[in-house]
């Protein structure tokens, strides 16, 4: 026998499914988000709610309030896995009150907030107070004050060749600034001052930050503010980065040996052994930011731009590398038929540039190179 359906019922049929595959799509990102919690060694006491409030925010603005209640119920309905990340059931079961489900988890996602807010408010806060009673030498002088007042071990200094390939330890110190390969352990510069921070020790300034990021609820981003301050050493616009080593003296070594700064050292330990600690989507995150932060550095130095136009110009060109003049010699430039890919890592970061070459390699023209200050249109 069948069945005609007018062509009212057959719209409700069909929206009726899609409400319930959103509906369980939500339910499975809130299932994955409890499990991806539960699933760290250190029991996490934030950033929870504030996750839970993005997946929401993601869904279109209509049914962001039904959605809420799918997803707080959802959580509920999880309480024992909710207590083994430190949060109660009924805190997300609360009365919702004036407002409705979605301003509750906004409530709560805004709470998360200000728990990492407060984190950074008590590690700066500290900090000002540990300035004021800091007794090492100035940041101008560390370099004298460590060659005239410490003798280190051969054991003491270590090598960055030495990291295993692929290791966390590998990857942050292989995109240091400052091209140089040995630095002092930590182990050694414990109890030594730090003279950029302006900490007596460096234990203490260690302990301070992994307070921090043990109370923070944005761990990655927390991570990435003091990758940030770890990418700068070294920078000195035009001048040579290593005129930020230090030079002490080791024990059987007649000469000063030249090292990475101390302050290196410390924020490269501590990275590394935050990102042990991370999660996978957390760790993921934060590998992000720093991808992206150093994509866009390098695009902004000659070299990244030079790249980025060379990408525009020949065909064969990866838009990931800076091409020798020997490369070039053997490529060809770009036509109209084998034009640039606008997902390309050099036009994402250098569109205009990017641009320049194709301009010029379609025209006939010679590689344009990059623009001169006196260069008033591209070609």
């Amino acid at each position: 026998m069948k069945h005609a359906f007018t062509r009212e019922q057959v719209k409700r049929i069909i929206i009726e499914e899609l409400e319930k595959s959103e509906k369980a799509e939500v339910e499975q990102e809130v299932d994955d988000l409890i499990d991806s919690y539960l699933s760290i060694d250190e029991q996490k006491n934030g950033g929870f709610f504030a996750d839970l409030f993005n997946i929401i925010k993601k869904q279109p603005e209509e049914k962001q309030e039904d959605m809420a209640e799918i997803a707080l119920m959802k959580a509920q309905s999880r309480r024992e896995a909710l207590k083994k990340i430190g949060i109660g059931a009924a805190l997300v079961g609360a009365a919702v009150g004036v407002g409705g489900y979605l301003k509750h988890l906004e409530n709560l996602a805004l709470a998360d907030y200000r728990q990492h807010r407060a984190a950074a408010q008590e590690f700066t806060s500290m900090g000002k107070k540990l300035k004021k009673g800091y007794e090492g030498p100035s940041f101008a002088t560390q370099s004298d004050y460590y060659l005239e007042n410490y003798e280190f071990s051969r054991d003491d200094i270590q090598s960055i060749n030495n990291f295993p390939a692929d290791s966390d330890e590998a990857t942050i110190a292989g995109i240091r600034t400052i091209p140089t390969d040995l630095f002092i352990s930590y182990e050694a510069l414990a109890d030594k001052p730090l003279p950029k921070q302006k900490a007596n020790t460096a234990s203490g300034y260690m302990n301070r930050l992994m307070k921090f990021f043990n109370s923070s609820g944005s761990k990655p981003e927390m991570l990435y503010n003091v990758y940030s301050d770890y990418s700068k050493i070294g920078q000195f616009g035009q001048m040579d980065p290593r005129m930020a080593n230090i030079k002490i003296r080791v024990r059987g070594i007649d000469q000063p040996v030249s090292v990475l700064p101390p302050e290196w050292t410390v924020l490269f330990t501590f990275i590394t052994n935050a990102m042990s600690a991370l999660d996978e989507k957390e760790k993921m995150k934060f590998e992000n930011l720093v991808l992206s932060s150093e994509e866009n550095r390098y695009f902004r130095t000659e070299m990244g731009k030079n790249t980025a136009v060379q990408y525009g110009y020949y065909k064969e060109s990866t838009g990931n590398r800076y091409l020798k003049s020997s490369e070039r010699e053997a490529m060809s430039p770009r036509t109209k038929e084998t034009p640039y890919d606008e997902s390309n890592i050099s036009y994402k970061n250098s569109p205009t540039l990017v641009k320049r070459g194709y301009n010029a390699a379609i025209k006939g023209k010679e590689y344009p190179g990059i623009p001169r200050r006196d260069e008033e249109k591209n070609p």
